[in-house]
């Protein structure tokens, strides 16, 4: 009775042998009712085991064993796993967007900087070893080119995660969504801090 729906199954299949159904048969009946690998795996070798002659209950204890030492692995795994999960969400949603609105107030900055040396040279005539003209790169165009990027590192891990979790690519396309709004709530956020932080800075130059 301990053992929950197994007993009542193997009382079923003990039921079906005794009106004369063959054994092999009603512990594959049995297998087949339920999706799980492990429990066919196991009862797969104790059906060669009936067809060849071996020691029944040695070999119950030693698939016993083996069931033991898979779920160990499973959860050492799951904890595995679990941790480049934790991990590449925090990048996704933390870092990523985190450095791009960096990366953009770097650029305000040196473009604020870039057109006060600018103005300075024009104004005063002075001559400096080193000459900046100006910034090829747009403020408008890295804004964009962030968001494209924030949305593709998005999918991509929300596919990684996925197959790390449940083994397959697809599962991850419903959570794609979620990870690039995220990402992009994250960035915008960012920037907006970033900005009041840094805007005296660019004030002062």
């Amino acid at each position: 009775p301990e053992f929950g729906t197994l007993a009542t199954e193997v009382r079923f299949a003990a039921k079906r042998v005794m009106t004369g159904q063959d054994v092999n048969k009603a512990i594959t009946q049995f297998t087949d009712k339920y999706d799980s690998p492990i429990l066919k795996r196991s009862f797969n070798l104790i059906i060669e085991g009936l067809e060849g002659g071996g020691k029944l209950a040695e070999l119950i204890d030693r698939v016993m064993d083996n069931i033991g030492e898979t779920k160990v692995l499973k959860r050492e795994m799951a904890t595995t796993n679990m941790t480049y999960v934790i991990f590449i969400t925090f990048v996704v949603i933390i870092i990523a967007p985190g450095l791009f609105a960096l990366s953009y107030q770097l650029l305000v900055i040196l473009g604020s900087f870039v057109s006060k040396i600018g103005a300075t040279q024009a104004m005063g005539g002075v001559e400096l070893p080193l000459v900046i003209s100006t910034i090829f790169i747009k403020q408008s165009d890295f804004m964009l080119f962030s968001r494209y990027a924030l949305v593709i590192i998005s999918a991509f891990s929300s596919m990684i995660i996925s197959l790390i979790k449940k083994g397959s690519i697809k599962a991850g396309v419903i959570s794609i969504p979620v990870f690039v709004a995220s990402s992009l709530l994250m960035h915008f956020l960012f920037v907006v801090i970033l900005t009041k932080l840094f805007s005296g800075l660019v004030l002062r130059i």
